[in-house]
């Protein structure tokens, strides 16, 4: 982790807990858990970034962010059952499609050229290590 990164997260840190310890109806247990989650999830998300390609993360991750910001808009506008059910369905039915094709594009460049995936992941890496 560079420094600067740790900087910033130790400032975000600081500013939530600041924040949070202005509330006079924090409900502690909710922090504890999300700690522990983020401490659970950390070490499983690094393992994630180092083995699976960019392109594939990017399609599981954004296709979970849609459905979950999905379900809590159509919660939000009371949706009926029907409406929740058809439109996280087709959700599901695309973000699938979605990681079918980054699969798909993987495997052809890993037949075209070996190398491709590897380098793809190379290139995220010192993108990420250079900002």
């Amino acid at each position: 982790m560079d420094t600067s990164e740790f900087i910033v997260a130790l400032a975000a840190s600081v500013g939530f807990l600041f924040t949070l310890s202005q509330e006079e109806n924090l409900n502690y247990t909710v922090v504890l858990g999300l700690m522990i989650g983020g401490i659970i999830a950390a070490p499983l998300a690094a393992w994630l970034v180092r083995h699976l390609p960019p392109r594939l993360l990017g399609a599981l991750a954004g296709g979970l962010i849609v459905f979950t910001n999905a379900r809590t808009l159509l919660g939000e506008f009371e949706a009926t059952a029907w409406v929740f059910t058809v439109t996280c369905t087709a959700i599901v039915a695309l973000w699938t499609a979605g990681v079918l094709v980054a699969i798909r594009s993987l495997r052809e460049e890993r037949r075209q050229d070996p190398a491709a995936p590897e380098r793809e992941f190379a290139l995220s890496a010192a993108e990420d290590h250079n900002t």
